[in-house]
């Protein structure tokens, strides 16, 4: 019996054939220069989509496409959990050894501030070791813009009119609330 230390490699390699789906991982880059979050400015849904890609620079996240909202925005999700040196993660160990904590945001796109407090905590999980050490007790799993197509829509009218929040970005793309839309 041999046991595999901490810089053991596999032996076994398996080719590329290129046939299946690409992964829904983001790619991380070089660790960006912090701080990402600033609250001078509304954070519209491709800003978001670009801080949760910097942030996945960090040892404590992992940043996965999780989907596509109607008219095809990409939809991100940021899992902050003790960085491990391990290829392959198990979630089904990692939620049964702590809790896990879900925050979504802009659900109603026009409540905007839901998304720069959401990357915020991520950056200072990353960046402040006393929210870092959050990570010791809880798993967290951050979702900024839980509504891509509302936001962007919110976006574009919170310029024509900034004062006035209650208008169709609320709502999705298909003119509802996200919560109460059925795939038939």
């Amino acid at each position: 019996v041999s046991i595999a230390l901490k810089n053991a490699t596999t032996r076994r390699a398996v080719r590329y054939t290129g046939e299946s789906a690409p992964s829904s991982a983001l790619t991380a880059g070089p660790k960006p220069t912090l701080p990402l979050i600033v609250w001078d400015h509304v954070i519209g849904p491709d800003e978001s989509e670009e801080v949760v890609a910097k942030l996945a620079a960090f040892p404590e996240v992992r940043a996965y496409k999780a989907g596509n909202s109607y008219r095809g925005r990409d939809i991100s999700v940021l899992e902050l959990t003790e960085p491990t040196p391990s290829e392959i993660v198990s979630l089904a160990k990692l939620t049964a050894l702590k809790p896990t904590i879900l925050i979504t945001g802009r659900q109603h796109a026009n409540e905007v501030s839901s998304t720069s407090h959401i990357l915020k905590l991520a950056e200072l999980v990353v960046s402040d070791p006393a929210y870092r050490s959050l990570l010791k007790k809880v798993n967290i799993v951050l979702h900024p813009v839980e509504n891509p197509d509302g936001a962007e829509m919110a976006f574009e009218l919170q310029k024509l009119t900034p004062t006035h929040m209650l208008h169709a970005g609320r709502y999705s793309a298909l003119g509802m609330d996200v919560a109460s839309q059925v795939n038939v």
